[in-house]
């Protein structure tokens, strides 16, 4: 079993030890070797190459393959550069003197920037001409990773900063990968909607601190158990909350 993604799979934020990947690799041990492919800031071509590689080094083919969505996977097509902001001179000055000048300041500056980028995440699966480009990029990975006869689990992770983003994903991205993933999906394979989960928890709880809305080692054992159901049940088709199964 291998899992491709980007910094939710890696585990940014949390103990490898805490990260989805690592809970099925001890509770499925006996069954699958589990492998972790998650990379830091990986886009969807990123993530392609990572399986390319993988498969190119060790010669074999997963029989299951969990490949990791967030909303920040298309930023192949995105440009941020009018998001960067910098500190004034006075800023810098105070800044050698006041460690806590100096948090304060870095949190403003994070939550700038996150604004301007989340805006332009938006404006870019808004845009028809941008999201075809990018429907084609996965739909392109997809053929590749079933063409060597390898169940999906598609597991689509939503905005994670409050409950209004996770609803606002689900219009944004979820739904509309939700209808692309029925046009490629083989029987077997699963689609999953990590918004259940992540709206049973509250923020605090959900994500890894008040700085970083990484998924929490909590959200990450939520996902490892209904992960470890969909694997269970693949055969059965068996109900898995926020999940179903491709006929």
């Amino acid at each position: 079993m291998v899992s491709l993604g980007d910094s939710f799979t890696a585990g940014h934020g949390v103990h490898f030890e805490e990260t989805y990947t690592y809970r099925l690799r001890k509770t499925l041990g006996d069954r699958y070797n589990v492998i972790n492919l998650g990379q830091n800031g990986a886009s969807t071509s990123r993530e392609k190459q990572n399986y390319m590689r993988f498969i190119d080094s060790f010669g074999q083919q997963p029989d299951v393959l969990i490949f990791q969505y967030f909303g920040n996977d298309i930023e192949d097509f995105l440009d941020t550069s009018h998001c960067r902001f910098s500190r004034t001179s006075v800023s810098n000055f105070i800044i050698k003197f006041s460690y806590i000048y100096s948090l304060v300041d870095t949190i403003f500056l994070q939550k700038e920037f996150g604004s301007c980028y989340r805006e332009a995440l938006r404006n870019a699966y808004m845009d028809d001409g941008l999201f075809e480009k990018h429907k084609r990029q996965i739909k392109d990975l997809m053929r590749v990773i079933q063409s060597h006869n390898s169940k999906v689990i598609f597991v689509v992770f939503p905005f994670l900063h409050n409950e209004t983003e996770i609803l606002n994903s689900a219009k944004l991205y979820v739904e509309k990968l939700d209808g692309l993933y029925q046009t490629f999906c083989q029987k077997g394979d699963w689609f999953y909607d990590v918004s259940h989960a992540a709206l049973s928890l509250k923020t605090s709880e959900r994500v890894a601190n008040f700085m970083d809305a990484h998924p929490s080692s909590k959200l990450h054992r939520l996902v490892a158990n209904e992960l470890e159901k969909m694997v269970a049940s693949a055969e059965a088709g068996g109900d898995v909350d926020g999940a179903y199964t491709c006929k």
